[in-house]
């Protein structure tokens, strides 16, 4: 069985992470904005009563107890949430998704899904537990459709320049496959039989055709860095106007610095953004091309590259996971940061 764990954005995010873990677990995905709406998440996180009103809005009927170490042991439902202390200080909470007698299996929404034993989970526990069960008002479906889709309509102003992007990157492959034909006819032609006349025009039009090259990555350079202009502006003045319009109760619950934060988040975007449009353009363009011609050209080497693809492919995947969450981490302390110091300077 797969167990799932929605990561918290930010510190006081927990308990609306553990919510949208469970629904997503029961087959409903929701955003944690909309459930820190619904359950009154503040600048201190979200209370017992908050969570279980969101629950029951979810199509959930839910209920809190208290209980003590015993209780572990007997048949309860799950996935439930946790309340827990983290290091003696920090109020936390987290999802229980299997209880054995040797380990727990929980959804941390700071750290994802661990393993514990049910002695080490007892030290942090104090003792509250959260039920939640569908009820005959549960429907399944996807709340976050379209968050990364709503994205895309930042490119679709930019048709004209993506199609000169996609010419200039075409002729920039077909360059490169010609230079690649050069040094093997050199290789097996040219030098076997001394023909040195040839020698002299084919590398004249080579060096040619490299200055050339040089030329057209420049010139796509250019039009790369206007792309990343033209998508900031939308980017940016859409993020203000659509904070602009944002209930007042949004910014009670946030600190200014974590907002103010997201404003650097949206540079992230425009780069991901012009970098996967460069990247589907090129890359892919690059590899079919080449493949095919490897495959024409020589079998058995193009099936020793598709192996040393899959290798690649392999280790990469196997670092998504660690690079995700640093990543993660990295954003939530630069939040952190950024609030410490406007929250200083407004103190002065």
């Amino acid at each position: 069985m797969k167990y799932y764990c929605v990561k918290q954005q930010d510190i006081t995010d927990c308990g609306a992470a553990c919510l949208a873990t469970i629904s997503k677990q029961y087959g409903r995905k929701t955003s944690i904005a909309k459930i820190r709406e619904v359950a009154g998440t503040d600048k201190q996180g979200t209370n017992v009563l908050g969570m279980i009103k969101a629950a029951e809005r979810l199509g959930f009927t839910a209920k809190a107890v208290k209980g003590t170490a015993d209780a572990l042991s007997s048949e309860f439902p799950l996935p439930c949430i946790a309340h827990v202390v983290v290091d003696g200080k920090l109020l936390h909470f987290v999802v229980i998704h299997k209880i054995t007698k040797k380990q727990m299996i929980i959804a941390d929404p700071a750290k994802g899904i661990v393993k514990m034993s049910p002695e080490e989970f007892l030290k942090e526990w104090t003792g509250i537990l959260i039920f939640m069960v569908p009820d005959v008002n549960f429907e399944k479906g996807d709340d976050t459709k379209g968050t990364f889709t709503r994205f895309l309509y930042l490119l679709k102003p930019q048709k004209k320049l993506l199609a000169n992007i996609f010419v200039a990157s075409l002729l920039i492959t077909v360059l490169g496959i010609l230079t690649s034909f050069y040094f093997q006819l050199l290789m097996d032609t040219i030098l076997p039989n001394d023909l040195k006349q040839t020698l002299i025009v084919i590398s004249i039009g080579i060096i040619v055709l490299y200055i050339f090259k040089t030329i057209l990555s420049a010139f796509r350079s250019q039009l790369m860095l206007y792309l990343s202009q033209r998508i900031d502006i939308p980017l940016i003045l859409g993020f203000y106007q659509h904070l602009m319009k944002l209930p007042m109760n949004f910014f009670g619950t946030r600190k200014i610095g974590e907002i103010i934060s997201r404003f650097v988040d949206a540079s992230k975007i425009r780069d991901t953004i012009s970098s996967a449009a460069l990247t589907i353009m090129i890359d892919t363009l690059m590899a079919i091309a080449g493949g095919v011609m490897l495959c024409i050209e020589n079998a058995r080497l193009f099936g020793i590259t598709v192996i040393i693809l899959g290798l690649y492919a392999a280790i990469v995947f196997s670092f998504n996971k660690p690079v995700k969450k640093i990543n993660e981490k990295m954003m939530e302390e630069n939040a952190q940061l950024t609030s410490f110091l406007v929250e200083s300077l407004q103190g002065i």
